[in-house]
């Protein structure tokens, strides 16, 4: 395939997508159906993972689907993702509490230790 026939066909697979996102016949997304989830298939030429999940634009998408490296991602790998992200997002965010979290210790009267004048 030439340069000119790969580009025709995402140009083709773009607009199929689109039109399918704005049919409700693949998940609506973020940003407005500007973006669609995709999902990677396991490449051993390129050494990719196979199953991450992906936000792509659909021209983005159109080219690895033609490039077959991913596929567009069903409603039950979309949820695993988000469900992932929700999960790691609230690990980190205690991780983040845990470090700055500060204790102060008093021990005995705190005006002797500042050096200030008993009270009358």
């Amino acid at each position: 395939m030439d340069a000119r026939e790969f580009w025709q066909e995402v140009k083709d697979q773009k607009g199929e997508l689109a039109a399918n996102q704005k049919a409700g016949k693949l998940q609506p997304s973020e940003a407005d159906g500007a973006l669609i989830y995709v999902i990677s298939i396991r490449n051993k030429e390129r050494n990719s993972e196979a199953g991450v999940v992906s936000l792509a634009t659909h021209h983005l998408a159109a080219q690895c689907l033609i490039r077959h490296t991913h596929l567009v991602a069903t409603d039950e790998q979309i949820k695993v993702h988000k469900k992932h992200q929700e999960d790691q997002y609230e690990y980190h965010k205690a991780q983040e509490i845990k470090k700055r979290a500060q204790f102060v210790v008093q021990v005995g009267d705190t005006t002797a230790d500042l050096g200030a004048r008993p009270k009358k």
